[in-house]
């Protein structure tokens, strides 16, 4: 039978490991949050990839201490890093895997530095100054 003070101390025990899980989640989330979002133009196809690589690395570590459920809400805040229009454009779902995401956006927007609208405008002054 157990004792009062076994109890306490199981207890204690679990107390100690939700903390260390919502202090692993709260980490992993702040990494996630850290990302700017990719939206073809505003940030550097290979700086997003390797801060999404990063992140995705945190989360693989954490993934048996986490469980299923969390690592896949986690997973679904990185995938959503990317723009909606971004991820309907290139054909990104929420069950895509990290590295092929990547190659799917690399595929599309590698090089891609400056929005559409902002190159075709500067043509359109260009041949109506007649240059």
């Amino acid at each position: 039978m157990e004792t009062l003070e076994d109890v306490a101390a199981t207890a204690a025990k679990t107390v100690a490991s939700f903390d260390s899980v919502k202090t692993e989640i709260t980490m992993i989330m702040e990494v996630i949050n850290g990302i700017p979002e990719f939206d073809g133009h505003s940030i550097d196809l290979q700086e997003f990839a390797f801060l999404m690589l990063a992140a995705h690395a945190q989360l693989a570590a954490a993934s048996s201490m986490l469980g299923e459920f969390r690592v896949r809400n986690l997973y679904n805040m990185l995938v959503r890093r990317v723009s909606t229009g971004v991820r309907a454009d290139v054909g990104i779902t929420f069950h895509t895997p990290v590295q092929e995401m990547l190659n799917k956006l690399k595929a599309r927007y590698a090089g891609a530095r400056r929005p559409v609208a902002r190159t075709a405008l500067k043509v359109f002054r260009m041949r109506r100054d007649g240059g």
